[in-house]
């Protein structure tokens, strides 16, 4: 699907992948530079519940499992071209089935128009989550993974396009706008939920194979367009965003074109006096074409912790529930976490978590097959460099 757009971004993300390497080569000027950094996140998990199935397609099963698509590392290069203009990229390589291939998570020229303003042009993240700036730095947050509930309801990471950031600086603090329009393909899975409906309620010749749950499919999204604001102090973040896109996808038979969807929410962050705190809740809206794939849901989370020194333990209630349009293909489950994180060094950490899922009787939630309840078990180490 869509085989000559997915050649025509690799052209414009490898162009920007040499535009990076030439700058690096033109060192001999004064006002260029070069600047390298990374991270890396390892993690273990195994699930329990009373059926042995899995865990958010795959993220915690019954064995112990050492190499799943948590597992990554990336590096960032940013170069400074002229004084209004960097050129800036991340490489990201993951494992579990990605089998640790590096794909291009970001790459895009950010050109400084006037005061306090400023555009990027190429492939850049959708600010739709409080985190999505550095979703995979895992050193950068307090949980093992962000809650799932909340950060597993839009595939959509990345666009390709043009966005525009403009700051005000009030006192010590910061308000950012952003405005952003683009394309793009991305990955995501057939829900479990979707195969086992359509396997009770679709003539046979229409229904989903037991073979098609968690597989994964491309789908592309069109006129995509957005805001978001944001405001960060020294202590507080809070942010809001909003957008608006057309899809087109192919998922068993079902066929979608120009389908419209909408994605918003909003986040709040904490750190004063050791107490830190995380809140978000996200509504994802879209046209009944696309119950099978992404039906309305709402999500929120709550995160509490106190920090002791270099000890964070934190507290997480999570939940999922049917959107604005009810459906019976909606992920509906209520979810709460133990989490505890030290600071090896500046630099690195270790996070242990146990999360305890409760779908709602009769629904799958998250997990491949319906369970009354199950418990997933998760250890990471993190480190930026």
């Amino acid at each position: 699907m869509s085989s000559n757009k997915s050649g025509n971004n690799n052209v414009v993300w490898w162009f920007l992948v040499t535009v990076i390497l030439v700058s690096w080569s033109s060192l001999v000027s004064a006002e260029s530079d070069i600047r390298i950094s990374g991270f890396l996140t390892t993690i273990v998990t195994q699930g329990k519940n009373d059926t042995d199935t899995p865990y958010a397609n795959g993220m915690a099963t019954k064995d112990l499992e050492w190499d799943t698509r948590d597992n990554h590392v990336g590096i960032q290069f940013a170069s400074t071209i002229n004084p209004k203009m960097d050129v800036a990229a991340q490489f990201i390589s993951r494992g579990g089935d990605y089998n640790y291939n590096l794909e291009t998570d970001w790459a895009y020229i950010d050109f400084k128009a006037f005061k306090n303003a400023r555009f990027r042009v190429g492939k850049y993240k959708v600010p739709q989550f409080i985190l999505s700036d550095y979703l995979d730095v895992g050193y950068a947050y307090p949980w093992v993974r962000p809650p799932q509930d909340v950060y597993g309801t839009n595939p959509l990471i990345a666009l390709n396009g043009v966005d525009l950031l403009y700051k005000i600086d009030i006192y010590s603090s910061k308000l950012l706008f952003d405005l952003f329009v683009g394309d793009g393909t991305h990955n995501t899975t057939i829900p479990p939920r979707t195969v086992d409906y359509s396997q009770e309620n679709f003539p046979p010749d229409q229904a989903f194979p037991d073979e098609m749950k968690g597989q994964q499919i491309l789908f592309d999204t069109k006129n995509t367009r957005g805001a978001a604001i944001k405001f960060a102090s020294q202590s507080f973040t809070m942010r809001a965003g909003y957008f608006k896109t057309d899809v087109d996808a192919s998922v068993g038979p079902m066929e979608l074109k120009d389908v419209p969807g909408a994605f918003g929410g909003v986040g709040f962050t904490m750190d004063v006096a050791d107490i830190i705190a995380y809140a978000e809740f996200i509504r994802r809206n879209t046209d009944p074409q696309m119950e099978l794939a992404f039906p309305d849901q709402d999500a929120w989370y709550v995160t509490l912790g106190y920090r002791f020194g270099k000890f964070l333990p934190t507290y997480t209630f999570s939940e999922i529930k049917p959107g604005l349009d009810k459906s019976d293909l909606a992920v509906e489950e209520k979810s709460q976490a133990v989490g505890f994180r030290y600071d090896i060094a500046d630099s690195a950490d270790i996070k242990f978590e146990a999360l305890y899922v409760k779908p709602k009787e009769g629904n799958h939630g998250l997990f491949d097959d319906p369970v009354e309840k199950g418990t997933i078990y998760s250890a990471s180490f993190d480190v930026i460099f």
